[in-house]
């Protein structure tokens, strides 16, 4: 059996140290990517909440569309507020399909 030599022991060193940078690197990747999903949740659900805000402000707004969303008023044909009240319903599902993509 031939005698180990001290070149091969610092390779095996060297091979030994580069694994544990490569997976420390990995775990670190890893974490960078949950963060960047975290922020890009944050700002979906600032995103979000601020449409919601908007959209109760204009039924808020206009005390007459309270009774079409909060009553099941019936909306008739020859309503004058009709396209209104058409673009907030509008409004209102585009942000409930991407609250339920959200979750």
């Amino acid at each position: 059996m031939e005698p180990v030599k001290w070149t091969d022991v610092v390779q095996a060193l060297a091979a030994s140290g580069t694994l544990v940078i490569t997976l420390c690197g990995l775990v670190m990747v890893y974490h960078q990517f949950r963060q960047v999903e975290r922020t890009i949740r944050g700002g979906t659900y600032a995103t979000l909440c601020q449409q919601s805000l908007e959209i109760l402000k204009s039924i808020g707004s206009r005390k007459e569309y309270y009774p079409y969303f909060y009553e099941n008023k019936p909306l008739l044909d020859d309503d004058p507020n009709r396209v209104e009240i058409l673009c907030l319903t509008e409004s209102l599902s585009g942000k409930t399909i991407l609250m339920q993509l959200y979750i």
